[in-house]
């Protein structure tokens, strides 16, 4: 008898040394460019307490999510190999959180600050259930409860003038949720992009 039963590897790479900021804040700027579409980027000036870039003029800051200040933090881990969870949205939550609230004690000599968190993550449950569907409302009410948090807390309070958080999904591609008008939109890897080993991705495929 044949064993019908399909069983996938999830396979997670990240280019070498992709958490300094030499290597991730690229990678962010081109996901940005890519859903900004035709945008001019020009480096902030740290002496004079600016972001980390002016697209088009608007000031754009960029961080990467996790529990930074902790021993044994989330990107240490990853580092290390030895991150698991048994929830990793509470984990991605917790992450995202902790740093829009540092870059929102951060003083900048410029207004309308756009805040980009690139979550290195898997958040597939985020965007793989359709707004309507019968099961939306159930998967997505955590999400939702935090991103209405975040927008009130930190948008409608005038500290950023917007929020983008980026995040992977099982599908090689990225995906860019822009919390003030709730809209996300997406951009796939193609398959010369991967074997380059120049971008960080999520992928599921069919074990051997």
């Amino acid at each position: 008898m044949v064993d019908s039963e399909q069983y996938f590897d999830v396979i997670e790479f990240l280019p070498h040394n992709f958490f300094s900021k030499e290597k991730n804040e690229p990678f962010i700027k081109e996901i940005m460019s890519a859903v900004l579409k035709d945008t001019v980027w020009i480096p902030g000036n740290p002496d004079n307490f600016e972001p980390d870039y002016f697209c088009d003029g608007i000031p754009f800051e960029f961080t990467l999510a996790s529990d930074s200040k902790r021993k044994n933090n989330f990107i240490q881990r990853v580092q290390r190999g030895t991150y698991s969870s048994e929830d990793v949205e509470k984990d991605a939550i917790a992450y995202i959180r902790e740093r829009i609230a540092d870059k929102a004690a951060k003083k900048y000599s410029v207004s309308n600050v756009h805040l980009c968190v690139l979550c290195l993550l898997d958040m597939f449950n985020w965007v793989s259930d359709e707004y309507g569907s019968i099961t939306h409302e159930l998967i997505s009410w955590r999400r939702k409860q935090f991103f209405d948090k975040m927008k009130s807390d930190y948008i409608d309070t005038g500290i950023f003038n917007n929020i983008f958080l980026i995040f992977p999904d099982l599908c090689a591609k990225w995906w860019v949720w822009d919390l003030l008008s709730n809209h996300k939109a997406s951009i796939q890897l193609s398959d010369s992009e991967i074997n380059s080993g120049k971008y960080p991705y999520v992928r599921i495929k069919p074990s051997k």
